[in-house]
């Protein structure tokens, strides 16, 4: 694996050491057509209630993992006073999940919060607590990736 924020999230936060990839498959990425159109770059808001130092840096391998294309094109609030207008949301944590009041049930689909679009995970707390949990938030993740058009 090369040393790539993706590859550091797989191997230092799920410990993943490789992927296995089947024969063929690198050959039809590559021969895949290129879209000269570039993605509308917009902003995700992560929503997250952190506690500890080390809920913090893994928050920040989860978030560097995630190939956010500009610094900009991301920040991070504790607080539903700090949203703005139509904001695409990334809420993570179940103490978060509850100022949203949303259920375990709606985790990993995108939802409608007033005019926001919202997606909740488990956060670092829980995925410290119960690294299983970890591979979960990574599916998520990618989810979030997909709809900001980072992957």
């Amino acid at each position: 694996m090369n040393n790539t924020p993706q590859s550091l999230y797989l191997k230092d936060v799920l410990g993943i050491e490789g992927i296995l990839v089947p024969d063929g498959f690198v050959q039809e990425v590559e021969t895949k057509q290129v879209v000269t159109e570039a993605p509308q770059e917009r902003e995700l808001t992560v929503f997250c209630k952190l506690d500890l130092d080390n809920e913090k840096s893994l928050l920040d391998k989860m978030l560097q993992a995630m190939k956010c294309p500009t610094p900009g094109s991301l920040r991070i609030i504790s607080s539903l006073d700090q949203l703005r207008e139509r904001e695409t949301v990334l809420v993570m944590g179940e103490k978060a999940w509850k100022d949203f009041e949303l259920s375990v049930q709606d985790k990993g689909t995108w939802v409608s919060y007033e005019e926001h679009s919202v997606i909740f995970t488990y956060g670092p707390k829980e995925a410290l607590a119960r690294p299983q949990l970890k591979k979960e938030v990574w599916r998520d993740l990618q989810r979030v990736m997909a709809k900001m058009g980072w992957s």
